[in-house]
């Protein structure tokens, strides 16, 4: 069996369009973006139960190219890349372009095997200039990893040896104007950690990036009752106000509930009865809900 954890990176460009009349000139604006950095995991198995990542502070780096490197560097489809030393020889040949900083804005640490079921975490944010980049880094200040062995109840968490102390990923990707570029960042665990037989966890990520054009990771919200709750399913259904159809939305371990402004689960939802209220964040992509927010029936 595979196990795959999966860093998603989506980068929106927004495109202002100058108006002009009859005898105005047209103000031509700088063509940006906003570049949001996603974490994510897959259903989680073997030994291992959590993967906490604590990225530095000082963000996510992206590199921008040149003109030049912008016609070295078509490419298509998918690449894998293991994250060896080489890699850094690679990046230092290119050192022309620009290197931008996208702020850490999303929870840090994250534990990657939280991210499961196609639930994802946003890591950063910005906006970016569109055109081609070449190179995505970010500086690891630790990796703890728990795991349990076998024949044993406990868990063991140790810190993890990452060799260059970075994350650096080398693949060209377009910011395309008006459109969405999401970059699929795949690691896989099987390969990237190695447990060295001694107590130590060395870590060495092994990633295949996937580019795919599109939003994917869209909010909406949803106001109405709770019209059901399957505990054993892991779903809420919520009619909305004014509607009879009801939309399901699926609950993990990180969404955030609240009933009557106290924290829940939602086995705390189960018997409401009529006349509740409620709100909603989900992802529209994948219907996981990321908060809700419930009210009793007023006495």
């Amino acid at each position: 069996m595979k196990r795959i954890i999966s860093a998603v990176i989506a980068l929106t460009l927004f495109t202002s369009l100058g108006l002009a009349g009859a005898s105005c000139v047209p103000i031509v604006e700088a063509k940006t973006g906003t570049i949001e950095v996603w974490v994510t995991d897959a259903p989680p198995g073997y030994e291992i139960t959590s993967i906490m990542v604590t990225v530095s502070e000082e963000g996510v780096e992206i590199h921008k190219a040149v003109a030049e490197q912008e016609q070295e560097q078509e490419q298509e489809g998918e690449g894998e890349q293991n994250q060896e030393q080489n890699q850094e020889q690679q990046q230092e040949q290119q050192g022309e372009g620009e290197w931008i900083t996208i702020p850490i804005t999303g929870e840090n640490p994250f534990d990657l095997t939280q991210l499961q079921d196609g639930l994802q975490q946003i890591l950063a944010i910005a906006e970016v200039s569109a055109g081609k980049y070449t190179q995505i880094r970010m500086n690891v200040e630790m990796v703890e990893v728990t795991f349990l062995k076998e024949g044993e109840k406990d868990e063991t968490t140790v810190e993890a040896r990452l060799p260059s102390g970075k994350l650096k990923f080398v693949r060209p990707f377009d910011v395309v104007e008006g459109e969405t570029t999401v970059l699929l960042l795949d690691f896989d665990v099987d390969k990237s950690v190695v447990f060295t037989g001694q107590g130590k966890v060395i870590v060495k990520p092994v990633v295949k990036l996937t580019i795919q054009q599109g939003k994917v990771h869209q909010l909406a919200s949803v106001e109405g009752t709770i019209s059901a709750v399957d505990t054993e399913e892991s779903t809420i259904s919520i009619t909305p106000n004014g509607e009879t159809e009801a939309i399901v939305l699926n609950v993990n371990p990180q969404t955030e509930i609240t009933l009557d402004g106290e924290e829940a689960i939602l086995d705390d939802l189960t018997e409401l009865g009529e006349g509740n209220s409620v709100i909603a964040s989900y992802y529209l992509n994948n219907l996981k809900a990321t908060q809700i927010d419930a009210q009793s029936p007023p006495e």
